[in-house]
């Protein structure tokens, strides 16, 4: 383990130099999760074992170190394009419809209570504490009984996320350039950090908190007067806010009806933020994979199958995840294994190379764009890059979240929402006219 660690920590510092101190660049995300995973995965040494399989070691090193140089290649093609980056966008003034935004905001406190109505509907339950944990436990196949929310609620549900990440932009845009908080643009932050819990999940909620520093470090990117020497205090309010949120995360059980958690903080949060690692070295202990199946990419692309069965009529069944519990000296590890999980029991070492190219390859370039944008208050490229493909890469530690967000309704959903929210609330007016 101390191998591992000490092997990203240098990963980790040469990302960072080679995207020119850029905090959000994907591949210095990419290993900073690494990093912390390992770190965790270190101070539990002693309980799970300090030995880890050279397979897994090589797993892990390799996939970040391919990640990092296919992110630099992409990054200097982009660097070298003749129009360069701008730092600011000077050409024209925009001006919010704050009556508007407030109509908006009625409309998704009406689409929360028929979400809870929903959810209380569907499960049986009259507490909702309780009844979102059973949709939680269905939707991941903890229970034999299916609890799914109607397609309407799950279109609310999407857009009061996405108007939420709207927001989470303007707010942090407007904390950055104008040093205001607008408590309009707050309530949409509330939004997107309370919205997976009626799910059940409190996975919407991380997303969220990453999604607003990427936005915080975008928009500071994005100023004439940024400098890599204030990466600093960006580094310092990270680590405070983790903290904060590493503290709380134990307490939020209850939220989701989970009931009282036994376990210390400490071995609570470890199995979230390092136990992937140990799961993903007793898997490649086993030596059972690639694990050949009817499906081509089953557990990496289970979000498209989920697509198409359900919606194109491919002939197939409906599954789950097949994620067995791990435990190892008596103490339990969870059921999550990183990114590289799902990719070696689909295609075995050969699908780490070519899934680690496809997912840094995307990544690089949707930054390299969403940091040249500067259509729209909040250009939905940005918004796309800070509100999905950022968070998923830093949740790369944990699961597959970059391939599993590839749902093509909801992305199409979600950009149609960015466009309309833009074109509602704002107003252009360009100062050559």
């Amino acid at each position: 383990m101390g191998y591992l660690f000490l092997t990203i920590i240098i990963l980790t510092i040469i990302a960072y130099y080679l995207n020119g101190e850029e905090l959000i660049a994907p591949s210095f995300l990419f290993s900073v999760a690494f990093l912390v995973a390992s770190f965790f995965a270190l101070l539990n040494g002693e309980k799970w074992g300090y030995n880890l399989n050279n397979s897994t070691y090589f797993v892990i090193v390799f996939g970040i170190l391919e990640f990092i140089i296919i992110s630099y290649i992409i990054r200097t093609i982009f660097r070298t394009h003749p129009n360069g980056i701008n730092k600011a966008n000077t050409d024209h003034t925009v001006f919010i419809n704050n009556r508007k935004l407030i109509y908006v905001e009625i409309i998704q406190f009406i689409f929360v209570f028929v979400i809870i109505w929903e959810v209380k509907k569907v499960t049986g339950q009259s507490d909702i504490t309780k009844a979102v944990n059973m949709l939680n436990y269905s939707a991941n196949g903890f229970i034999g009984m299916s609890y799914e929310l109607p397609t309407y609620a799950k279109l609310m549900q999407n857009f009061n996320f996405a108007v939420g990440i709207f927001g989470e932009y303007l707010f942090i845009k407007e904390l950055v350039e104008n040093r205001k908080f607008k408590i309009i643009f707050f309530i949409e932050v509330l939004f997107a950090l309370s919205g997976s819990l009626l799910s059940g999940s409190r996975g919407g909620t991380l997303i969220a908190i990453v999604s607003l520093l990427v936005f915080y470090m975008l928009i500071q990117q994005k100023r004439i007067d940024w400098n890599p020497r204030k990466n600093l205090i960006s580094i310092l309010l990270i680590i405070i806010i983790a903290t904060i949120v590493l503290f709380l995360f134990k307490q939020t059980t209850t939220w989701v009806g989970r009931g009282e958690e036994t376990r210390s903080s400490f071995d609570y949060i470890s199995i979230y933020m390092g136990a992937e690692i140990k799961n993903l070295d007793l898997f490649i202990n086993n030596g059972m994979f690639p694990i050949k199946t009817e499906l081509f990419g089953q557990q990496t692309f289970v979000t498209i199958y989920d697509f198409l069965i359900k919606h194109l009529n491919y002939p197939a069944q409906t599954y789950n995840l097949v994620l067995p519990f791990q435990s190892v000296n008596g103490y339990g590890l969870g059921n999550v294994y990183t990114v590289f999980y799902p990719w070696l029991y689909d295609f075995g070492y050969s699908g780490i190379l070519f899934l680690t190219l496809i997912m840094a390859s995307i990544s690089e370039i949707i930054y390299e764009i969403s940091i040249k944008s500067s259509q729209n208050i909040a250009p939905y490229i940005r918004l796309f890059y800070g509100g999905t493909v950022a968070p998923c890469i830093v949740f790369s530690f944990f699961s597959n979240r970059f391939f599993e967000a590839m749902n093509i309704i909801t992305i199409i959903v979600t950009i149609v929402i960015y466009w309309f929210i833009n074109h509602f609330l704002v107003k252009e007016i360009n100062k050559n006219e």
